[in-house]
């Protein structure tokens, strides 16, 4: 039934009741945390202001939230400025995921040890969902007796949501709960739609309650992984993750039991779980800025290319500057996220990553091969310098007196590192890069056609393997080493398809909720995050499955007969100018793209439309 009952919000503390915009705090006053109300408190204990599911609780319980049965979020917050207390003047004896009913006590604020800090002692109630929720708010400015009621909220009509409104936290709590607990994580990562739990038993994880929980898509398994497909907004369900389970759990290094004995092809899957999950963190939260930067690239060519900017310009030459550092810089970015993932010292791998930059620029000079001092736009040297970094360290600090160990520790590192690399293991690295990417132009000109049928053709098994990332080095070696890619253009084919895929069922299906999903779906995949269509809709029906697979098979042919060619870690319909040469501007290249991936786009929609669901299975669930 339509929303139509008022709120009563409770004073959560005995106090004088003022207008927010009177609150000394412009975050509150200027209500850009919603609408509400304030107290002046004269009495420490704290009460709850209305119904509800505790949606949030602060580490340092300066502040809580709660969802009330008719979707209104309600946060408490006491004192102002008072998180950088630590907790000191608050208890709290409430937790997320519990239930409480207004007026219930949930506990108290030293009001003195806040005066004493020099802080306000006001408590904030807002509706942080105002825009959505809240269509008029009266206020009592008087003074109030803790759980009398100080606000009458009338809400918007609105339609009951198809799932419960909880928050962040609680959807962490419940994946918690269902993967077996904290105690059965052993390390948590994540990649741009998916949280990766290593478990110590997968088999106490539940599926079933995990596919139910809001924002969570679906379950896959690879790479050693429980994988949770959540979607765009997985950061924000991972961070609630770590604050519940701790710190230690976020890229924990995963140690292995020394008392079990493993088998030859054992050993090889758990070293290429283990490298796989360092090549995800590590490459994962650089996609999004090295996608952009080549679609930027694209968009300055075709600048160039109609006059609108002359490459001799300083404005041509400052913006040009912006995908060209980021890509000759890839040393640094990358041995930053590899130390992080790896838990060696981020600030020295990304030092050493700068000190190779800088070393390929001035060994031109220097009477050595090209191709042993170019580390410029290289990945793969500094990934291993990152994985010896955290042994080393260990090593330094038990050779190097403690009383010396900060001036020198970390320049000693730093030495080291760079003689391994440049002198030993670099030269061997780079040449082995170089080779992967002339091995990938080798098997793609042997028959781009059949090679594209093959990759796009199966690319989504990879997918729902979560063991795709293999790929996505690869790709971004050949975009290293030769500044395009055969192989990312076919990557970028295959998220049209699904796109395409889920398109067809938006305007095949009667339901409109299904509709909006779908439509929401679709375009996820023209925007290049493929695993809402895949796992919402695209693997619950074989058939779509399977002709969404050929659709993306004919699409890699035509893309491969066309010999397109892609020049950043972008793709779909989102990245396409990433298919404009950076030299030349638009050219037959870009053509072809837009060709091919139109085409792959209108073959699958056709196959799915006519031939993806029964006569009598309009409505895609």
């Amino acid at each position: 039934m339509p929303n139509t009952t008022s709120l009563n919000l409770l004073s959560p503390v005995s106090g004088n009741i003022i207008p927010l915009t009177k609150v000394n705090d412009p975050v509150f006053s200027q209500e850009l945390m919603g609408k509400g109300f304030g107290v002046e408190p004269d009495k420490n204990k704290i009460f709850a202001p209305v119904s509800g599911i505790v949606a949030y609780v602060a580490g340092t319980l300066h502040a809580f939230g709660i969802t009330t049965a008719d979707g209104a979020e309600v946060l408490v917050h006491m004192g102002i400025n008072t998180v950088e207390l630590s907790g000191a003047p608050f208890t709290l004896n409430i937790s997320v995921g519990q239930s409480i009913t207004a007026g219930q006590e949930v506990g108290s604020m030293d009001i003195q040890k806040i005066k004493n800090s020099g802080r306000p002692k006001t408590v904030v109630v807002a509706i942080t969902n105002t825009e959505d929720y809240l269509k008029d708010i009266k206020v009592e400015i008087s003074k109030k007796n803790a759980t009398e009621t100080a606000a009458l909220v009338t809400p918007k009509i609105v339609k009951p949501k198809e799932k419960p409104n909880i928050s962040y936290s609680q959807i962490a709590t419940e994946i918690i709960k269902n993967v077996g607990g904290k105690e059965n994580i052993k390390s948590l990562i994540h990649c741009i739609t998916r949280l990766r739990f290593y478990l110590k038993d997968e088999s106490l994880a539940n599926d079933k309650a995990i596919r139910s929980i809001p924002k969570v898509i679906d379950i896959a398994h690879g790479a050693g992984q429980y994988q949770v497909v959540i979607g765009q907004e997985v950061t924000n369900i991972y961070n609630e993750i770590i604050k519940q389970i701790g710190t230690d759990f976020a890229n924990k290094p995963i140690k292995n039991d020394s008392t079990k004995h493993f088998t030859f092809t054992q050993e090889m899957k758990k070293g290429l779980s283990s490298f796989l999950s360092v090549l995800t963190e590590s490459i994962a939260p650089l996609v999004g800025i090295l996608g952009g930067a080549g679609v930027f690239k694209g968009i300055l060519a075709i600048l160039v290319q109609f006059n609108i900017m002359n490459k001799a310009s300083v404005t041509y030459l400052l913006l040009n500057s912006i995908p060209k550092g980021v890509f000759y810089f890839i040393p640094v970015l990358l041995g930053y996220t590899a130390a992080k993932k790896l838990h060696s010292n981020p600030i020295i791998l990304a030092v050493v990553g700068a000190i190779l930059v800088y070393f390929s620029t001035v060994a031109t000079y220097l009477p050595l091969p090209t191709i042993l001092t170019n580390y410029a736009s290289s990945i793969f040297p500094i990934i291993f310098a990152a994985w010896i970094a955290k042994p080393l360290e260990k090593l330094l600090k038990k050779t190097i007196p403690k009383i010396l160990q900060t001036m020198f520790l970390s320049i000693i590192e730093i030495i080291i590192l760079l003689l391994i690399i440049t002198v030993i293991a670099g030269p061997i690295i780079l040449v082995a890069s170089y080779k992967l990417a002339d091995g990938v132009d080798i098997v793609y000109n042997w028959n781009p056609g059949f090679i594209g049928l093959l990759v796009d053709g199966f690319y989504q098994f990879l997918i729902t393997m979560g063991l795709h990332w293999i790929v996505i080095p690869v790709a971004l070696n050949d975009l290293a080493t030769n500044g395009h890619s055969y192989l990312n253009a076919l990557l970028s084919i295959t998220m049209v398809a699904q796109g395409g895929a889920v398109l067809a069922l938006a305007i095949k299906t009667h339901d409109k909720t299904v509709r909006n999903k779908t439509f929401k779906a679709s375009v996820s995949a023209f925007c290049g995050i493929t695993e809402s269509a895949l796992y919402g809709f695209i693997l619950k029906h074989k058939r779509i499955f399977v002709l969404s697979n050929i659709g993306s098979g004919i699409g890699g042919l035509i893309c491969g007969l066309l010999h397109v060619n892609n020049y950043a870690l972008t793709g779909s319909l989102v990245g396409i100018l990433s298919f404009v040469d950076p030299n030349v501007g638009i050219n037959t290249n870009f053509l072809n793209a837009i060709i091919a991936h139109l085409s792959t786009l209108l073959i699958t929609f056709v196959l799915v439309y006519f031939w993806g669901t029964q006569k009598k299975s309009n409505d895609q669930r």
